[in-house]
């Protein structure tokens, strides 16, 4: 993604900032958008509250989505494996729903604010970044659930859920780099608002994340 760089130009009017793109692959710089903090987390939480607005059960969808997916799939896998942990479902659910919803957000995130991005100056990886929010946000309410569901099952709790920041923090990482990669081919090919979608459905199929890889 090209960024672009802001260079002091004398007018006969005053100063005025003029910007240039930048050509070739530039290293991300952390302390601009540090500057830019502010609008990071104005964007994530206008695109929460634009996700929530209008939806009569609000944040309850992102509890009701893996909880059908968890009971489909463990009607149609029990059929070949037998008797499918729901919890172990629900937990490979939740992560891979918040790559793909932050994958699917991260790609259409600089054509989604095409009219903002014409008007003021900001860095670009705001955008895609600032997508991240409310795939969290559904990402965080569904493990409280999921905790409530280790709870019911009994399910005991190991150290390897020391292991969960590093976990969201790969799969942020992750998303965003196949998600700022896109958003920059959507803007030149818009084919790619609908092919990011079939390709992140199709991916959950063609890998193990439902199913072992030894499975026939």
């Amino acid at each position: 993604m090209a960024e672009l760089s802001l260079h002091d130009m004398p007018n006969v009017a005053g100063d005025q900032r003029v910007l240039r793109a930048r050509r070739g692959w530039q290293p991300i710089d952390v302390a601009r958008l540090w500057r830019f903090r502010d609008l990071l987390w104005l964007l994530a939480l206008r695109d929460i509250q634009v996700r929530y607005k209008q939806a009569a059960l609000g944040a309850v969808w992102a509890v009701i989505q893996p909880l059908v997916l968890m009971i489909v799939f463990r009607t149609f896998l029990g059929r070949f494996t037998g008797r499918v942990d729901p919890v172990e479902l629900f937990c490979v659910l939740v992560p891979w729903m918040f790559f793909a919803a932050t994958v699917t957000a991260a790609s259409n995130s600089l054509v989604g604010n095409a009219e903002l991005l014409r008007k003021v100056y900001f860095p670009r990886l705001i955008a895609p970044l600032a997508a991240v929010g409310a795939p969290l946000l559904d990402f965080g309410i569904a493990f409280v659930v999921l905790f409530g569901l280790m709870g019911w099952f009994g399910t005991t709790f190991s150290w390897q859920l020391a292991m969960l920041p590093l976990l969201v923090g790969s799969t942020i990482v992750a998303a965003l780099g196949g998600g700022i990669l896109m958003a920059s081919l959507t803007v030149t090919y818009r084919d790619f608002r609908f092919v990011v979608p079939f390709a992140v459905q199709l991916g959950f199929f063609l890998t193990p994340v439902i199913y072992p890889i030894s499975m026939p």
